[in-house]
This record gives structure tokens, C-alpha cells and sequence, in this order.
């Protein structure tokens, strides 16, 4: 006996694994970018002398202040919302 398979039946599920592993690549890239900001930040922290910044290291700065400013709006506008709903009610 023979199993009729549906291809279009098993779509979904191979959406899913795909949207799956394009969140896992996603979040280790935004942690890559993380970790250099972080790096380069310790390194202007600690340098005892004036240092050389690398086109890397610069672009990284910029992606890192980018993120923690988008993080600190966003949280923001969340705790504006709690605020709003409590005060609603």
C-alpha cells in the first residue's frame, strides 16, 4: 500500500521550520553585533592611551548605540501603555 502524500498539507510545516531556522540565524547575528559593540566599548574604556578605531569597530558603535537606543524607546512606550491601562481601569 502506497501513502498518498499532500504536499500541500506538509507545507505549513516546513514553513514553520524554515521561519525556525531564519529566527536562529536572525538571533545570532544580533548577538555577534552585540558582543563587538560590547568589545569595542571595553576597549575605549579601558585604553590608557589614545587608540586607533578600526571602520569595524566604528560601525559596531553605531549598530550597538542603535540597538540599546531602539530597546530604550521601546521600552518606554511599553511602560506609557501599563500606565495607560491601569489608569483606564
Amino acid at each position: 500500500m502506497e501513502e498518498n502524500i499532500n504536499p500541500v498539507a506538509e507545507f505549513p510545516a516546513k514553513i514553520d521550520k524554515l521561519s525556525h531556522a531564519i529566527d536562529k540565524v536572525i538571533l545570532y547575528l544580533y548577538l555577534i553585533i552585540i558582543l563587538f559593540y560590547l568589545g569595542t566599548s571595553l576597549k575605549i574604556l579601558f585604553a590608557e592611551s589614545p587608540i586607533q578605531l578600526q571602520r569595524s569597530e566604528i560601525v559596531s558603535l553605531i549598530n550597538g548605540f542603535t540597538q540599546l537606543s531602539t530597546s530604550i524607546y521601546r521600552l518606554e512606550h511599553t511602560f506609557q501603555t501599563c500606565l495607560k491601562m491601569t489608569t483606564e481601569l
